[in-house]
């Protein structure tokens, strides 16, 4: 679905279902692994044990940490005007 560069008839509900399938995917990626993210990165000061000892990858894991709730947001947005898009042209689709 990702490198489709037109849509010809009868693919259309193939991209509705993956559409469905990433705003399944955001909302899964939002309840269970944001809350947990720097944790899981190993850049949390909650857990000092775990955390990454080198600086770079602790820079890098950071800028992951700081950026990732922002493209999930925008992976949300973008899949939903998709959706708009395909319902207002093949509205039997719903």
């Amino acid at each position: 679905m990702v490198s489709l560069t037109s849509l010809y008839p009868g693919e259309e509900w193939a991209v509705y279902q993956g559409v469905l399938e990433l705003e399944t995917f955001c909302q899964t990626v939002k309840r269970f692994l944001l809350p947990v993210l720097k944790e899981r990165l190993g850049i949390s000061w909650l857990s000092p044990e775990s955390r990454v000892q080198d600086a770079r990858q602790y820079l890098v894991r950071k800028f992951v940490a700081f950026t990732f709730p922002y493209n999930l947001e925008r992976l949300r947005r973008l899949a939903s005007k998709l959706k708009a898009t395909l319902l207002l042209h093949y509205p039997f689709l719903e």
